[in-house]
């Protein structure tokens, strides 16, 4: 749900992605009504959408964002890494969110203090 024009631009890459590789499939996280908002029509049967209401703002601290809402999709998708729902998550979002939410999500390799 973050980066430049969000969520159009992350959607609109999705579709492409699934276009051109026909062994991959996607979740979009997100709000839902914004997604299909953006998909409007175009459905895809390698295309799932898993709601997430809240949205880590990039006018906020990263670390705050990151604490505060652990409803937001990033969050969401990096729960549905560490669970193995997911292989990979892609973000256009804030980069300090992600490294943020990740360590507290993920943690850490074994034997590296910092990010």
């Amino acid at each position: 749900m973050g980066g430049d024009r969000a969520p159009s631009s992350a959607v609109q890459g999705a579709l492409l992605a699934l276009e051109t590789d026909e062994d991959l499939s996607i979740d979009l996280v997100g709000r839902e009504g914004d997604l299909r908002d953006v998909l409007g029509d175009r459905e895809h049967p390698r295309l799932f959408i898993h709601h997430a209401p809240e949205v880590l703002r990039s006018d906020e601290p990263p670390v705050k964002g990151a604490r505060s809402r652990p409803d937001s999709s990033l969050h969401t998708c990096l729960s549905r890494l560490l669970s193995g729902e997911a292989q990979a998550t892609v973000s256009a979002g804030d980069t300090g969110a992600l490294l943020a939410a990740a360590t507290m999500v993920l943690g850490r390799l074994r034997g590296i203090s910092r990010p």
